[in-house]
């Protein structure tokens, strides 16, 4: 399933046009469509379970769930 152009258009403007992840700006550095919960974990290929994010995090982040990325990175997030 590809995602709608307008949704991943308005998940950039939700985002500001900063990665999800490091809050870089994706107009820079390109993004990636990322799955919040990985498929490899159970998550779901659907739109409440993506978000943009920037190459260098999607692919650190790998099969890590969000929380999992938070820590690894040393970080704290509300999302």
């Amino acid at each position: 399933m590809a995602f709608p152009s307008d949704y991943i258009e308005k998940l950039y403007k939700e985002q500001k046009g900063k990665c999800y992840y490091c809050g870089c700006s994706l107009k820079e550095d390109g993004y990636h469509i990322e799955h919040m919960m990985p498929l490899s974990r159970g998550g779901e290929h659907s739109l409440k379970n993506i978000v943009l994010s920037c190459p260098t995090c999607n692919f650190s982040k790998g099969s890590k769930t969000v929380k999992e990325f938070l820590i690894y990175k040393g970080e704290q997030n509300d999302n």
